[in-house]
């Protein structure tokens, strides 16, 4: 994601799968790591297409609104200094919100 985000930078994200083109997102497909990248259109079902900011091509498969975790709302810029934390912890934190 970068730019926008460096290894080590603190996401916090909203919980839930509403999410719109240009949002940030994170989620995390089966048997993966947690992944966060950009939504940059949607599909039929309905399904979300993502992209890193780092990458020249789209994610391969759209994402079911089931795989995201949440919306990052803010970031915190720790860059290195935030590496260890991540290390030690999935590296997001999600805010609850009534559904």
């Amino acid at each position: 994601m970068e730019p926008t985000l460096l290894p080590g930078d603190i996401c916090v994200a909203l919980k839930g799968s509403s999410a719109q083109a240009g949002d940030v997102i994170l989620f995390q497909e089966r048997g993966s790591k947690a992944v966060v990248h950009r939504v940059i259109g949607m599909e039929e079902g309905p399904r979300f297409r993502t992209k890193g900011d780092a990458n020249e091509v789209e994610d391969r498969d759209p994402l079911a609104p089931e795989a995201v975790v949440g919306r990052v709302v803010w970031v915190l810029p720790l860059g290195s200094a935030g590496q260890g934390w991540i290390r030690a912890t999935m590296g997001a934190t999600l805010l609850n919100q009534p559904e």
